[in-house]
């Protein structure tokens, strides 16, 4: 049998490789990630502008780590698309050998990486796309270190981030991305104050571990914890058989600070739910895992889902480390173990915001007709539909069980008539909670294809307004269409969207200055 070569057309792949699933902020874990799997102590990014002003824009992104560097070899296959490094599946974090390269052209056109083992001479490698278009094929640079380059190797692994080998020459690896051409965020500033808090959050085991120190521009990040830094109650701390192996899975309810407090320290539905690690380093957050359906009833919900790298191929765990997707049996298994806590942390959800009766007699039923005759020429927020976990190998269908079931002559089967939905039914419901004096004035959500909108009752403009005209339809009826025109945008808003943030940030500053007027 006679083999040729298969090339890739260069220009046409590299194009692709630039829009995988990276963003900025997941881009620069693939950079952290190579950094911690060299041994490093200390890692020190800088997220650099045209100018010193932080308000300039964003040009170039250098990670400088203390680890143990790489030889001339290493360094060639390191900017080799998969590259054949060995990996230890138990602790590292890398995985398929492209981090590096994906995820630095994702930000920028040209990579640079300067590095230096203990006994070993300054190596210096560089990729620019600019070569590669040019030349049709995937090129690099590989040679002995400028003395430029050098310097700005001792000065970054010896001053940034620190050397492990005192008095001696540092060693260590320095990664240069510039000529950048997709940063989400224009100025430095911006850029590095999200960075900070996404990346204390990802690494925050590393980080509580006190052998690891990150800083960006020059300020050491701090671990954010998604449950323990908001005096939980752990409900289950559990290990789940998977194969041969062990993941680990944490329950815990957050302490409810009232309505306002919550919202300024980010524990609402966008927030809850799975917090996904890999190898200790976080990938998912506030996941469903289609466990769930997104409510503000499980808004103090946090559950901590933590499995080692051998478990990739069995969680189906994504080329950028951002993803897993469960089976149907792994599925049914972790459902299993949150189910009972999961009701629990709603029940008690549901009693927190019971309201006096007196108020239950409010009706909204005339404004809730009227909106939902209105709705075909409403902008509305789409339904959320749970995706279908996929099947495991050996699980028939219900079509196959029924098949089965008639083949066999059995006389009874279990099929069960669904329940005719009402079309008078309304598609918008208006309720009540308790929020708090000075919390927002409304809470949106989303059942189906129901808006459900909750007055908070604790609210002075409650009574001022909604309970006080409640029988003066001409002033009645348009506060609640107002209210509801502006949840409905909230709910179409895509989630964590900066739309979405602004739509919360207004609804609650209006709340509380409405409170303080009115009182």
């Amino acid at each position: 049998m006679n083999f040729i070569a298969n090339t890739p057309n260069a220009s046409k792949l590299i194009g692709a490789l630039r829009h995988l699933e990276y963003n900025n902020l997941s881009a620069m874990n693939e950079l952290v990630d190579n950094s911690i799997d060299a041994g490093s102590s200390q890692i020190a990014i800088s997220i650099l502008g045209g100018s010193e002003s932080l308000s300039s824009e964003v040009s170039a992104i250098m990670v400088a780590d203390n680890g143990s560097g790489m030889t001339k070899d290493i360094l060639d296959e390191a900017l080799r698309l998969g590259a054949g490094t060995v990996k230890n599946t138990s602790c590292d974090l890398g995985w398929f050998g492209m981090g590096l390269n994906t995820s630095s052209i994702s930000v920028g056109t040209r990579l640079k990486v300067i590095t230096r083992t203990a006994k070993g001479k300054w190596w210096t490698s560089v990729q620019d796309l600019e070569w590669l278009y040019e030349q049709g094929a995937f090129v690099k640079t590989l040679e002995e270190s400028s003395s430029d380059e050098i310097l700005l190797f001792n000065n970054m692994i010896g001053k940034g981030a620190g050397t492990q080998n005192s008095g001696a020459d540092p060693i260590g690896t320095l990664v240069i991305v510039d000529s950048i051409d997709n940063c989400q965020w224009r100025k430095v500033s911006t850029f590095a104050e999200h960075l900070m808090k996404y990346l204390g959050r990802t690494y925050r085991k590393f980080l509580q571990s006190g052998k690891i120190k990150i800083t960006v521009n020059d300020q050491t990040l701090v671990p954010i914890d998604p449950i323990y830094d908001f005096e939980p109650t752990i409900l289950l701390e559990d290990d789940m058989i998977i194969g041969d192996e062990k993941a680990h899975v944490v329950i815990a309810e957050l302490h409810d600070y009232g309505a306002v407090i919550n919202r300024d320290k980010g524990i609402n539905a966008e927030n809850a739910g799975f917090y996904v690690l890999r190898n200790n380093r976080e990938i998912m957050a506030g996941a469903h895992l289609n466990i769930f359906t997104r409510h503000n009833d499980f808004n103090l919900m946090r559950i901590e889902f933590s499995f080692p790298a051998t478990l990739d191929d069995e969680l189906c765990a994504n080329f950028s480390k951002t993803n897993i997707v469960l089976s149907q049996s792994i599925r049914n298994k972790l459902e299993a173990i949150c189910n009972p806590y999961i009701k629990q942390i709603r029940k008690k959800a549901k009693a927190r915001g019971q309201v006096n009766p007196e108020q239950m007699n409010l009706s909204f039923g005339d404004v809730e007709k009227f909106i939902t005759q209105k709705s075909h020429l409403l902008k509305r927020p789409q339904v959320e539909v749970a995706e279908r976990a996929a099947r495991s190998v050996g699980e028939k269908t219900e079509h196959e069980r029924i098949k089965k079931a008639l083949e066999e002559g059995s006389p009874k089967l279990n099929i069960t008539k669904r329940k005719r939905i009402s079309i008078d039914s309304c598609n918008v419901r208006f309720d009540r909670k308790t929020l708090g004096e000075k919390g927002p004035v409304y809470e949106a959500d989303q059942e189906r294809d129901i808006v459900v909108i909750y007055w908070n009752v604790d609210h002075p403009f409650f009574r001022e307004f909604i309970e006080a005209h409640a029988n003066e339809p001409d002033i009645f009826n348009p506060i609640c269409f107002l209210v509801y025109g502006m949840a409905n945008a909230e709910l179409i808003a895509r989630p964590n969207s900066d739309s979405l943030q602004i739509l919360e940030n207004i609804r609650y500053d209006v709340g509380r200055n409405l409170a303080v007027l009115l009182k």
